[in-house]
């Protein structure tokens, strides 16, 4: 069971990523194969179910956020503070997009806030939870790891996709 919900998890990791790239206007490769990367900044968000819990976690290049931020601002100077602020909004909507696909399979997580890390030459070991799954993503301006690290209870479900089942599209909502 492990492997088909570690290749489903994976897929849908995938999708969310390509999504958000896409919707950011960045040339986005992502793939399975890790190349060795020197990160200096990451983000951790945690998600919860009452039969799923674990982490999304991020590591990237300083350039590769900035280049990834909206293209209203993209164009000036990034300090450290918009950097920081955009690689905790790229953790947030990265998690929110892989929890919408998770509805379609019926699973229904709650999300935490995300943490941002500055250092040198960021490594992250391999996940120690049963649901492990890694992405690399590169662009013009330099790499991203996507990490998701999960457990689940023996009595978790992913159903198959249910179009019924659906989360409202990424944008369609605004709550005030």
């Amino acid at each position: 069971m492990n492997e088909t919900l570690i290749a489903v998890l994976g897929s849908t990791l995938e999708a969310a990523a390509s999504g958000l790239f896409e919707h950011l206007g960045v040339n986005a490769l992502i793939t399975e194969q890790l190349d060795p990367v020197k990160h200096d900044i990451a983000c951790s968000v945690g998600f919860a179910s009452p039969t799923l819990r674990g982490s999304l976690t991020l590591t990237a290049e300083q350039n590769f956020v900035s280049a990834c931020r909206p293209l209203e601002v993209r164009s000036g100077e990034a300090d450290a503070a918009d950097i920081s602020d955009w690689m905790g909004e790229l953790g947030n909507q990265l998690l929110g997009r892989f929890k919408n696909r998770l509805i379609s399979h019926g699973v229904i997580v709650e999300l935490g806030t995300p943490a941002v890390l500055y250092g040198f030459q960021i490594q992250r070991h391999s996940g120690r939870l049963p649901l492990a799954c890694v992405r690399q993503v590169r662009s013009e301006s330099g790499t991203l790891m996507i990490y998701i690290d999960a457990h689940a209870t023996p009595d978790f479900q992913m159903l198959e996709p249910d179009s019924d089942n659906q989360a409202m599209p990424e944008g369609e909502l605004a709550l005030f």
